[in-house]
């Protein structure tokens, strides 16, 4: 196996062949001879893609927070256990708190459905997932599908990949190019992890 560290991100809107190009980029790498792992969207063990949501990171505005609180004594000492000041909101993160109480967990959840989570929230919560996974240096490619960026907040989405410093491709869907656009990923792949100037490959073998 050739020795190859970088990691590729593949987002897009729902349909727009996120799965099919991400599982094409790690079979055409595995082929490559580099050591490939693909995660797909929601993996449960994905080193950073937790999603922000109700059954993950609970988003609570204080008045919530304190009728929470307010239900009973041992669901107060639990939840205020369990809850971080964010800004203006609360967060409870049900990884960090596994004995919560089941009835505390399933009013939580109750009470996040339809809470929009701020930008600023949801950016912590990813740069959170980012500082362990980098500081193991992890070895080999990282192929990851819509992770961390995937947002409906394109704004959100434009400021983390100007912050990341991220090299980008952005490729059309629904012209029925497909093939065209698969070399085209396949070139950026290639020349983002320098597979281009490894010694004794040919072109052909540089990218399919």
């Amino acid at each position: 196996m050739a020795v190859v560290n970088g990691l590729v991100m593949v987002e897009g809107q729902p349909g727009s062949g996120r799965s099919t190009t991400s599982r094409g980029i790690a079979s055409w790498l595995a082929d490559q001879q580099v050591a490939v792992e693909h995660w797909a969207e929601g993996h449960s063990d994905h080193p950073v893609d937790h999603a922000v949501g109700a059954e993950q990171v609970v988003v609570l505005e204080t008045a919530d927070l304190l009728a929470l609180a307010a239900e009973s004594p041992a669901m107060s000492q639990a939840l205020l256990g369990a809850a971080e000041q964010h800004g203006d909101v609360w967060l409870v993160r049900q990884e960090r708190h596994p004995d919560l109480p089941p009835a505390l967990v399933e009013r939580l959840v109750d009470a996040a459905r339809g809470t929009r989570v701020p930008a600023d929230v949801s950016t912590a919560l990813v740069a959170d997932r980012w500082e362990p996974f980098g500081a193991t240096l992890p070895r080999g490619v990282h192929v990851w599908e819509s992770v961390p960026l995937r947002s409906p907040d394109a704004d959100v989405v434009a400021r983390l990949v100007e912050a990341l410093d991220l090299p980008t491709l952005v490729v059309p869907v629904g012209d029925g190019r497909w093939d065209d656009h698969e070399c085209a990923v396949r070139d950026f792949v290639a020349d983002h992890l320098g597979l281009g100037d490894r010694p004794g490959l040919t072109e052909s073998e540089q990218v399919a």
